[in-house]
């Protein structure tokens, strides 16, 4: 049970911080973009 949180907690992180890179990614396009206007 404990092995098992552990997991789940490390995995919830790892989508957690996909997610926010993907968000700065995006971020950044939207800001090239702009400049580029």
């Amino acid at each position: 049970m404990n092995t098992g949180w552990e997991k789940f907690n490390v995995q919830s992180i790892l989508i957690v911080r996909n997610f926010l890179h993907y968000l700065s990614r995006n971020n950044f396009v939207m800001r090239s973009y702009k400049i580029l206007l």
